[in-house]
């Protein structure tokens, strides 16, 4: 896969690419947010 510091490929790439990190970092808060309302519950 792409890495999403390309900013240099053609302009459907660069959509790709900024898509892609911004799906990646909506996954990671999600993610984090799941676990901070586990630890949460079991504390």
């Amino acid at each position: 896969m792409r890495k999403h510091f390309h900013f240099t490929t053609p302009e459907s790439g660069q959509d790709f690419c900024v898509t892609g990190s911004l799906i990646a970092a909506a996954l990671l808060v999600g993610v984090a947010a799941n676990l901070l309302r586990i630890v949460w519950v079991l504390s």
